[in-house]
């Protein structure tokens, strides 16, 4: 029972690993691209004392007019620094952006689909393991190891 459940959320993982970067691939193939430049980063306490940084991304869009965003979540150490150029995704009919990196658009979702690989494949090769190692070890006739007489 205990197979089936760990199965199931291996698989569940895996789905909605591959879910969030089909959804991710989709938003970013229908937005525009351009560059933006970090204008300031963000400090903030974390929740463990220490300090986290979120960059605030300033673009022009095709269109000619100046926008800035502020990155949702904040990372210590800084993930970048103020007048760095970097990538942004933007779709034009609402201004929401993205930074375009790898690692902010499909990190989350590479994390998720290796976990629920490892839980997924780990537990089918036990499983199939167990089923195995009998025909391979148990069915050699090797002769019964004689206990000693006292």
């Amino acid at each position: 029972m205990r197979f089936m459940i760990f199965l199931i959320i291996g698989c569940c993982l895996l789905a909605l690993a591959i879910f969030m970067a089909v959804r991710e691939h989709v938003w970013i193939k229908s937005a525009n691209i351009t560059d933006g430049t970090v204008v300031e980063m963000i400090a903030s306490r974390g929740n463990k004392g220490g300090m986290t940084y979120r960059p605030r991304v300033s673009y022009k869009t095709f269109e000619g007019r100046e926008e800035t965003f502020t990155r949702g979540y904040s990372s210590s150490p800084p993930g970048f620094h103020v007048g760095e150029t970097i990538a942004v995704a933007y779709q034009a009919h609402n201004n929401e952006a993205r930074i375009l990196t790898f690692g902010q658009r499909f990190g989350f979702s590479l994390i998720l689909g290796i976990l629920g690989c490892s839980l997924t494949f780990g537990l089918l090769a036990f499983k199939i393991g167990n089923k195995v190692m009998p025909k391979i070890y148990q069915d050699q006739n090797i002769p019964p190891v004689r206990k000693p007489q006292h």
